[in-house]
């Protein structure tokens, strides 16, 4: 059998590398007899998914048994919400206790620990062998050897939970940076231009202009030409500094048919008035 089985059991401790039950409804057993009914997890890589901590933290009513029994010690489901939400703050044993709680309730899903290679007997070990004067989380561990090999089994345990190794992370699961972290799809802008949109024929400087961004929507502008001089215009003085046919946009302030209609210093050029150098 597999712990797929497992939603309705009452409670789950570790005892060895098995998985004991209490009080299951409707799941198989193993042997006869009554008291503790001993679970065989599954051995099989992708049987099952995981989910993190912060999954389990956040969604009681998914959780497939009511209480965990750790390091010899039976917690409540609201004992170990409890112990989810008290931050670490260096005490190893909440470091990896919060890892070894997602990491039981991930076997008990069906998630088979075959990855993991004796990890979760390690930190039922840990847990056993470091209590202090209550003998219940949080133990209050927060230097020395039994500090270091507790956040050595917290890393492997993670890596079981957040998908490293194992079966790997649900994909339908919460919220847990398997998401984008981005913006819009970075693969529909061309920042070397695009079609854009183009101004009107001949501006101030001539040519067609863009002012509109490329297919992409790229920040800067885009269009046939971002900085195009191109064609002139093919008007003189009438044309249209904000487009339309005139390259020039050049106007004369003094007209005149001749150089006496000029002052002092001006001569009629192209029919205007021009400043010469003597």
């Amino acid at each position: 059998m597999t712990l797929g089985r497992m939603m309705l059991v009452g409670c789950l401790s570790l005892v060895g590398t098995a998985l004991v039950g209490c009080g299951l409804v409707g799941a198989d057993r193993v042997g006869e007899g009554g008291g503790n009914v001993v679970v065989t997890p599954p051995t099989s890589e992708g049987d099952g998914c995981t989910l993190t901590q912060g999954y389990w933290k956040n969604h009681e009513e998914s959780w497939p048994v009511s209480s965990l029994t750790i390091g010899g010690v039976a917690y409540s489901q609201e004992e170990l919400l409890e112990l989810f939400r008290t931050p670490p703050k260096g005490d190893a044993s909440l470091i990896v206790g919060h890892q070894l709680i997602a990491a039981l309730l991930n076997v008990a899903s069906g998630a088979s620990d075959a990855a993991l290679g004796g990890a979760l007997a390690d930190a039922e070990a840990w847990m056993a062998a470091n209590k202090d004067a209550d003998g219940r989380l949080p133990y209050g561990v927060k230097r020395g050897s039994a500090a270091d090999a507790a956040v050595s089994l917290s890393g492997a345990l993670a890596d079981f939970n957040e998908g490293g190794i194992g079966p790997g992370h649900c994909d339908d699961g919460p919220s847990s940076g398997s998401g984008s972290t981005g913006g819009g799809d970075g693969g529909d802008c061309d920042c070397d231009g695009g079609t854009g949109s183009t101004g009107g024929a001949g501006g101030s400087d001539g040519g067609t202009t863009s002012t509109g961004s490329g297919a992409g929507d790229c920040p800067h502008d885009g269009g046939t030409s971002s900085s195009s001089s191109g064609t002139g215009g093919t008007g003189g003085s009438s044309g249209d500094p904000d487009g339309g046919e005139g390259g020039s946009a050049w106007t004369c302030d003094a007209p005149c048919s001749n150089g006496d209609a000029c002052s002092a210093g001006y001569s009629c050029v192209l029919g205007c008035c021009t400043f010469v150098a003597n």
